[in-house]
């Protein structure tokens, strides 16, 4: 039946939640040489004219006349850091709600405005502000300017619009919770900043505490002209900006924000590996830093220089070394950001699981060897010419020297830090970037978080330094917690609906393919189910288990694109045998290609096909709050869990008709995705949802099916 790992896809349709690692990954457009340093070129930083209005709205004008575009920018106190107790992700929430409607616009008409007039208008937040940007052409300022202020001042946070937005959140919030590279930044951001706001990135379930009633309230505290820096960039001029800026937000009226004053960050004192167990992971994400600069430092051009030799590019070494030395990843660097409180230093690359501590090591001795060693002077120079060569670059439209100026004043470094920019660059010494490696790169206290398949990977990460061991809601883990058990659950194939059922796979709402599934009993009372994918993708499969659902035999032929794929698998007992073709990223550039297994392995008891996860939910006592962990078996991942979660009732609407289900939340190795059965058994599948996915498989034919009495040969 379709299951839940879409990783597996060219496996076996029952595992359409998420298309396999080789065809997903996006592969690298990263350059095999790097490019040569850029010509410095001349420069004519635009006039910046500065006021502060009446209710203490500061107003910067940056005039460029050469073309009939303005860029406008507000920033409001109203970022991460000024969430409440228990709202993580209000933040967000409010800012993305903004445009959504306000006291006298509906969301259509700020969207026809707004796009009648060639315009773009755009609302987010930061860690450290609320915002809103557009840009349009200099006759039609006047209109977009309008319903921009509109947006900023009234918003109505219409019900529905904002139960949309939760749901787009949410989604999205389970999609990079599924991703390793995701769950590396997270964590990392969570163990070196502590209880600092930084540090505390919402979840799924944070996002169902917050209502409408907690957007008004936020909005209505921290959307203030007080603290709030207003950027007009482009063909306009002080007097005309202040004029406009007047009309729509003289009047605007709020509380007065008492300046931020964050808890300290927790950092570290020795090199510490925190190894979040994701089972199956075909790749090891690293993340190893640590606290940056604080406040007072005043060597950022140094860093700057520094980071670019060190990981800043495809120039650099951590990418030249790891890449194309060693060939372990397609991507490595470094960076340390630059928030309006403490930043942070961090080097990353993602790695195959054979590699992970050989990576980890050699990223330890490069941020070492900057420390200790001189920078050579063609390294300093080339790096040194990049900087002062791509800076124009930073500055070419209005939109990005709204941008940079903004960033510069909200960080409290002035406008002269642009202007004297590379001047400044041009002056670091070796010695200047020694001695900013030296005050600001750590290896020996750095905390190093490497999200990977802790089976694989954890006993040589052992062997470099201490390993705290985790699993992906970063609860503590102890080794002998990777061995996956099963809950005390009774699956009973009669409770499993039989027939032929028709399916549509699609994707964004278009469709991919369509599936022929047949559910049936053999003469000796065994489970049949037989798939025939048609569409893009192409696969024939038929799975055998016994009435309890435990394993007897697993075939298949797919194929994807370039890919051919197969499976032959028997159970015996604990037993399983065969041969399986399976999808595999590999290679520098991440192409997706294949590779041949052989399997012959033991299996602890209970152990299910993976091919079988959501029959295995059909074969389920459902109830309200129903929950089970199983462990599923796959070749080339091995066992894992499969976490099955009864979330509630639903009405679902598909082609084959209206159905009341259960929401099952299906949580496997890669990916999460929810299923949508029939209430009462035996149970059919109706709907399959991918997490943060446009991926839905919805009935078509409910054929006529029957209960669990019956059988065929």
């Amino acid at each position: 039946m379709i299951g839940t790992s879409l990783r597996r896809t060219a496996l076996a349709l029952s595992a359409l939640v998420l298309l396999p690692a080789a065809l997903a990954a996006q592969e690298a457009d990263y350059p095999t040489e790097p490019p040569p340093p850029l010509e410095p070129r001349q420069v004519s930083f635009p006039e910046v004219g500065r006021d502060t209005l009446e209710n203490g709205l500061e107003l910067v004008v940056v005039e460029n006349h050469e073309q009939p575009v303005v860029s406008v920018r507000l920033y409001t106190p109203a970022g991460g850091v000024a969430e409440p107790d228990g709202k993580l992700g209000v933040a967000s929430l409010t800012a993305s709600t903004l445009d959504q409607g306000t006291e006298t616009r509906s969301a259509e008409e700020i969207a026809s405005t707004v796009e009648g007039a060639g315009a773009s208008l755009s609302t987010g937040a930061s860690d450290d502000f609320g915002f809103a940007a557009t840009s349009v052409l200099t006759e039609r300022l006047p209109t977009v300017l309008d319903v921009f202020a509109d947006v900023m001042r009234n918003p109505s946070f219409p019900e529905e619009e904002v139960a949309n937005q939760k749901k787009r959140t949410k989604s999205s919030l389970q999609a990079q919770m599924s991703q390793p590279g995701a769950l590396a930044s997270r964590r990392f951001r969570s163990l070196i900043y502590g209880p600092h706001p930084y540090g505390q990135d919402p979840r799924p379930a944070d996002i169902d505490g917050i209502g409408r009633s907690d957007l008004v309230r936020f909005h209505e505290s921290r959307y203030t002209p007080h603290g709030s820096l207003l950027v007009f960039a482009g063909d306009i001029d002080l007097e005309r900006a202040r004029e406009m800026a007047r009309s729509r937000f003289g009047d605007w009226t709020g509380p007065e924000v008492a300046d931020f004053d964050p808890p300290e960050p927790a950092g570290s004192d020795s090199l510490r590996i925190h190894l979040v167990h994701r089972p199956a992971s075909a790749q090891s994400s690293i993340r190893v830093g640590h606290l940056g600069p604080g406040e007072g430092d005043s060597d950022r051009h140094a860093l700057d220089v520094m980071n670019r030799v060190l990981g800043g590019g495809p120039a650099s070494r951590l990418f030249l070394v790891l890449r194309e030395e060693k060939g372990w990843t397609y991507g490595a660097s470094s960076q340390f950001t630059t928030p309006r409180d403490r930043g942070y230093f961090a080097a990353s690359a993602d790695v195959r699981p054979a590699v992970t501590d050989s990576t980890l090591r050699e990223m330890l001795h490069q941020l070492r060897r900057i420390r200790s060693e001189r920078v050579p002077e063609g390294e300093l120079e080339d790096a040194k010419s990049y900087l002062t060569g791509s800076f124009p670059l930073r500055l070419e439209t209005p939109q990005q020297v709204a941008s940079q100026v903004a960033d510069v004043i909200l960080r409290g470094l002035g406008i002269g830090y642009l202007e004297s920019y590379r001047g400044q660059v041009a002056d670091v010494t070796a010695d200047d970037v020694q001695e900013a490696a030296r005050s600001h790169v750590h290896p020996d206290r750095a905390t190093a978080v490497v999200v990977g398949d802790a089976r694989k990977i954890h006993e040589d990460l052992a062997a470099i330094a201490p390993v705290s061991l985790w699993d992906t809601d970063f609860q503590r883990m102890e080794v002998a917690d990777l061995e996956v058990s099963r809950s005390d659950v009774a699956l009973e194939a009669g409770r499993i609906r039989q027939g032929t059922f028709g399916y549509s796979f699609r994707l964004q709402g278009k469709p991919l393919g369509e599936l022929s599934l047949t559910v049936e009993r053999t003469s000796d009372g065994n489970l049949r189910v037989r798939e025939e994918l048609t569409g893009q993708i192409s696969r024939s499969s038929s799975y055998v288990a016994t009435s309890d659902l435990s394993p007897v035999s697993a075939t298949m032929e797919a194929t994807m694109g370039p890919l051919s794929l197969s499976q032959d698998l028997e159970y015996e007992g604990s037993r399983v045998t065969g041969e399986a073709t399976v999808p595999e990223t590999s290679g520098q550039g991440g192409r997706p290609s294949t590779r041949q297994v052989s399997v012959d392995t033991t299996l602890s008891a209970g152990t299910l096909d993976g091919n079988m996860n959501v029959a295995a939910v059909l074969a389920s006592p459902l109830s309200e709050g129903f929950e089970m962990q199983v462990p599923v078996f796959s070749p080339g991942e091995g066992v894992n869990s499969l976490d099955v979660t009864v979330t509630g009732r639903e009405t679902v609407e598909v082609p084959a008709g209206s159905f009341e289900t259960w929401a099952v939340e299906l949580r496997g190795p890669q990916q999460t995705a929810t299923v949508y059965v029939t209430r009462e058994a035996p149970h059919m599948m109706v709907k399959q949802e991918v997490a943060g996915q446009p991926v839905t498989v919805v009935l078509t034919d409910a054929g006529s099916g029957s209960g669990g009495s019956g059988s065929s040969r």
